[in-house]
């Protein structure tokens, strides 16, 4: 299965996914896992939504220690009142890191390809990243979740890095993801 990114301008990331039919499959998911996780590694990213690559079902994959995992129908079922401000960024929008407030801790629900389901307690950036990946599922748009003054904040960077004036990366290897049993 070859997968590709979709334009940041494609309805698809405007739409609220469905969700993945186990016993009536669009795609075989052992296949569209092993692909998505690699397109996710090729681009450098720690997370990608099936939406992300023109699919319209509710699966992402995260980058995480020790192994990478792919959420089918993923949901948050609760969320921690503690909230953290840290820079986010999406593959989808190259160059674009926005700060964004979200539950430190999480749990959620979800299958694995193998059709096993499972709930989780996430922290830290995993947490994040799962909430980041299931704002897509929903239609949401990552910046949207920023309040108007980190949003403005990032568009002006956004045009001082693609002028060359400025440089930023975010630097991502296994020490910067948290520890993850699944």
């Amino acid at each position: 299965m070859n997968l590709n990114l979709v334009d940041s301008s494609d309805p698809i990331l405007r739409t609220k996914c469905v969700p993945f039919d186990f016993n009536n499959p669009v795609v075989d998911i052992i296949e569209f896992s092993h692909a998505i996780v690699k397109l996710m590694f090729e681009h450098n990213g720690i997370g990608l939504a099936a939406n992300q690559v023109g699919l319209g079902f509710r699966a992402f994959a995260l980058r995480a220690v020790p192994a990478n995992f792919v959420c089918i129908n993923p949901r948050i079922v609760w969320k921690s009142e503690k909230q953290v401000l840290l820079e986010e960024g999406c593959l989808t929008y190259p160059n674009l890191i926005v700060k964004i407030k979200r539950p430190e801790f999480i749990r959620a629900r979800f299958w694995l390809p193998n059709g096993e389901a499972r709930t989780e307690k996430f922290i830290g950036m995993t947490a994040r990243c799962f909430q980041h990946e299931v704002d897509h599922l929903d239609g949401k748009v990552f910046y949207e979740q920023a309040n108007r003054y980190h949003r403005e904040q990032a568009f002006k960077r956004r045009k001082k890095i693609e002028k060359g004036e400025i440089s930023y990366k975010i630097r991502v290897d296994d020490n910067f993801l948290d520890d993850v049993r699944i």
